[in-house]
């Protein structure tokens, strides 16, 4: 070993006095104190960055809350669907608990897997938005900055009272953009749907209490007892209260049944019901089938459509716990006059009203009717066709909604008009080429129309088979696309609402 060697390791092995180790473990002890200093400042850092972010919504906007099919959509996509009805609630009054707000959330969930569904499939077809889509997507985004504006509010903040707490321009536009793209889909779907005679006819032969006209009179002869406590206040009725009221109400009913076999059922209806407002007389009635559950109930349903029933016949059939029918069963028949939906146009003239005012003054509608009257006596004076009738209703008309369009409306289905519009359009009696002049008593629009029936298109039952052929397709078709997109739900949806 070296001197310089030997040196070294005398210096090293050479015992350190107390005051030395003393300062050595002080330095040690200094060191890993400045260690741990450092480590917990360092992790309450982080814990102060993650309550930020956490508070700034970061990690809820981007959590996924469902998964369609193999794309993940988050909160906020979720949000999109479930805040607007949330806000309509509130805005009709209505009580916001947590059983209302779970089923707002189950409705956006389902709205969020129905639509997402769709997008995806419409991708995987090629399927594009129009410019008309496009630029309507353009002009709700403007919409919304207007709006904010009028509200004195950022665009960020007022978006946000619609869509909930994450929502951005850009997430919105994303949210807006799979719904029109959607919508669109659905609607081309739809509109690719045709079915012909034959299928028509068909389903009649497999459906005929659905689409047949029942003629028949009905009385309701309840059997809910009205009970009352001592201040007259209505109270539950006891099980024997109730057994009792429905043995009186079958004793009146057959006993009705039994006198009108041989007398006037209307006037015996009447008669036995006058007492009870809770009864009800119903005489000479005609609904298609799918309609008598709505009007009487599924069980009347099922014993007017018996194919063996014959004019005349008259049964008794209970409502369980609510009373008893009488029902008189007089015609079934397939309505091959009613038509399900109409072409017509129409000039709309209206009243003048004064600022502040309620309803036109009688002087008002009668200058609105003579100006009706002038527009018709132009029309019969001409050439007296569709086209001549459009010129005017273009330069006249006050209705917006077909002023442009020479005010024809194509398709219009039963009751879509006010009464006495539907009435005279549906009337068995009506030809094309019929005109008429009507007053219109609608609040807002109360003036006068004169109408030009332009077309009759197919029959109800016809239009009423068609339906239920698409609406049985459109169905099964989505069912097909919720099905293959399957919803898969994440921890995110918890942050929804």
């Amino acid at each position: 070993m070296s001197a310089s060697r030997e040196k070294k390791n005398r210096q090293i092995d050479h015992p350190m006095t107390e005051r030395q180790r003393q300062i050595e473990a002080k330095l040690a002890s200094d060191k890993r104190k400045r260690t741990a200093y450092t480590v917990l400042g360092v992790a309450a850092a982080v814990g102060v960055a993650a309550l930020l972010i956490w508070d700034s919504g970061i990690f809820q906007r981007n959590a996924t809350a469902l998964t369609v099919g193999d794309v993940n959509y988050t909160v906020t996509d979720v949000d999109y669907y479930y805040y607007p009805s949330l806000r309509t609630y509130q805005q009709m009054g209505l009580p916001i608990d947590d059983e209302t707000k779970a089923i707002l959330k189950e409705q956006a969930v389902t709205n969020m897997h129905q639509q997402a569904a769709l997008y995806a499939q419409a991708q995987k077809d090629g399927f594009t938005l129009s410019q008309e889509d496009r630029d309507g997507i353009a002009q709700a985004l403007a919409q919304m900055d207007a709006q904010a504006a009028n509200s004195n509010l950022p665009t960020k903040s007022y978006i946000r009272t619609i869509y909930g707490p994450y929502m951005n321009m850009e997430k919105l536009e994303e949210c807006l953009t799979r719904q029109q793209t959607a919508s669109s889909y659905y609607a081309a779907h739809s509109d690719s749907l045709t079915y012909g005679d034959d299928q028509i006819q068909t389903y009649y032969e497999e459906n005929p209490v659905e689409l047949d006209t029942f003629v028949y009179s009905a009385a309701f002869i309840s059997g809910s007892p009205a009970v009352t406590d001592a201040q007259g206040n209505p109270v539950e009725p006891s099980d024997a209260e109730k057994s009792s009221a429905m043995s009186q109400a079958k004793a009146v009913a057959d006993k009705l049944a039994a006198d009108a076999m041989t007398g006037d059922f209307h006037a015996l209806a009447t008669a036995a019901t006058e007492q009870d407002s809770s009864s009800r007389v119903i005489s000479d009635a005609s609904a298609v089938g799918s309609a008598l559950a709505g009007s009487l109930s599924e069980e009347c349903k099922t014993w007017l459509a018996d194919s063996t029933r014959t004019a005349g016949e008259i049964t008794v059939v209970e409502s369980p716990d609510r009373g008893y029918w009488v029902l008189r069963f007089q015609d079934r028949y397939l309505d091959k006059n009613a038509y399900g939906s109409v072409d017509v146009r129409h000039i709309l003239v209206k009243a003048e009203m004064a600022e502040g005012a309620a309803a036109p003054t009688e002087e008002a509608l009668a200058a609105a009717k003579a100006t009706a009257e002038d527009l018709f006596r132009q029309w019969e004076s001409g050439e007296k066709t569709p086209e001549s009738f459009g010129a005017l209703a273009a330069q006249f008309s006050e209705d917006p909604g077909s002023k442009d369009n020479g005010g024809l409306y194509t398709a219009v289905p039963r009751n879509q008009f006010f009464a006495e519009f539907n009435n005279w359009m549906f009337d068995p009696a009506r030809k094309p080429g019929d005109t008429t002049i009507l007053e219109n008593p609608q609040s807002g629009q109360q003036g006068w129309h004169v109408i030009y029936l332009e077309k009759q298109n197919e029959l109800q039952w016809q239009l009423s088979a068609r339906t239920a052929l698409h609406n049985d397709e459109m169905n099964a078709w989505m069912e097909e696309l919720t099905t293959t997109y399957a919803l898969t739900e994440a921890s995110g949806l918890s942050s929804v609402g």
